[in-house]
């Protein structure tokens, strides 16, 4: 139980380090989470301050997600790895010093899957992209994640299991915190990717 204990503080800790805020603050001098859709991840970011920064932050979170999981494994067991994927992704999402308001995890839940099913996490990102390009929605394919990652975690080690558990839990947060884009998505009001990068393209046209 200590090892577990010690093992979800840690993660949660670093899970907490907020890439899109750092580079907000750093570069746009501004507070991600007071911008564009005021979510504290990469896709906020893109709108904000463009795809270069949105890339990188991208790619802080999945390594963040991977190298912590990917270490834990090493130094404990699967149960524990999976507590540690849970917590580093909810320290992502509900970061202490930034008033439990950060982002909504998808790429640090990839980056932290990755370390614990790297086939199907590969296999799941290549799912994500179509549906992201078929329905110009990052949110559902997001969704999409959250939901298939819970059911093959329950196909390889059981419903009542440690590994199922903690999965279901984060499946649950993130499905959660996509609340308010399912509500737009009801009402025609949530804004597409393609949309967002058609601004983009104009924005710079105009300047």
């Amino acid at each position: 139980m200590t090892e577990y204990i010690i093992t979800a503080v840690v993660c949660y800790l670093i899970g907490s380090i907020s890439p899109s805020y750092i580079i907000g603050k750093k570069v746009g001098n501004l507070d991600i989470r007071k911008e564009g859709s005021n979510n504290a991840g990469a896709s906020n970011v893109a709108v904000t301050l463009g795809w270069k920064w949105a890339a990188l932050t991208a790619f802080i979170d999945v390594i963040k997600g991977l190298f912590t999981v990917f270490i834990v494994r090493i130094l404990t067991d699967i149960n524990c790895a999976y507590v540690g994927y849970l917590f580093v992704v909810l320290g992502h999402i509900f970061p202490f010093y930034m008033g439990f308001k950060g982002g909504k995890g998808l790429a640090t839940s990839m980056g932290a899957y990755g370390a614990l099913a790297a086939v199907p996490t590969l296999l799941l990102l290549a799912f994500m992209i179509a549906v992201t390009v078929i329905t110009g929605y990052i949110s559902i394919s997001t969704l999409s994640m959250a939901v298939v990652m819970f059911l093959y975690t329950v196909h390889v080690y059981g419903l009542q299991s440690l590994p199922a558990l903690m999965n279901g839990i984060l499946s649950a947060v993130v499905i959660a915190k996509h609340f308010v884009n399912i509500k737009r998505m009801i009402k025609g009001e949530e804004i597409s990717l393609w949309t967002t990068i058609k601004k983009n393209k104009q924005k710079k046209i105009e300047e």
